[in-house]
């Protein structure tokens, strides 16, 4: 597929898929890493039987205590896993846009082909992730000639 044109310099000789740039061109790489990380799976759950176990010997080998601390894990296991899969949805999204985008190194601009609109990378990662970066981020490098056409 042939590369768009950049939507101010309406060239395509520096226009290079914005997934597909190196992190050599970019002083802080971490501009495009996703905030949203996920939790491993089950770790309350495991803790609720590690105190569940504790309170068990602790109360005399009373049973309703481990049974009352696994529901308690499985609870909040449940309502983070529901937290968790509405953040991959929103993080799949904005993956999709990033893999869409291409950088025009000339004007140092992210655009979405067939928008008109475009972006610096820290507005465009802004825009992704909805989190502001640090107050001075770098600016890429505008040497992408051996960007595959």
């Amino acid at each position: 597929m042939a590369r768009p044109n950049c939507p101010i310099c309406h060239d395509h000789f520096t226009v290079g898929r914005l997934s597909v740039l190196s992190s050599e061109l970019w002083e802080e790489p971490d501009i495009w890493i996703s905030p949203y990380t996920a939790s491993a799976v089950g770790r309350w759950v495991l803790l609720a039987a590690l105190i569940g176990g504790l309170l068990w010997l602790a109360s005399g080998f009373a049973v309703v205590w481990p049974s009352l601390a696994l529901c308690v894990g499985v609870l909040v296991e449940v309502v983070t896993y529901w937290d968790r899969q509405q953040l991959q949805e929103v993080d799949h999204a904005a993956t999709e846009c990033w893999r869409a985008a291409y950088y025009c190194g000339f004007d140092r601009a992210v655009f979405i082909p067939g928008d008109t609109a475009t972006y610096t990378p820290r507005e465009f990662a802004e825009l992704l992730w909805g989190t502001p970066g640090p107050a001075a981020r770098a600016e890429p490098s505008s040497v992408l000639e051996t960007l595959p056409a």
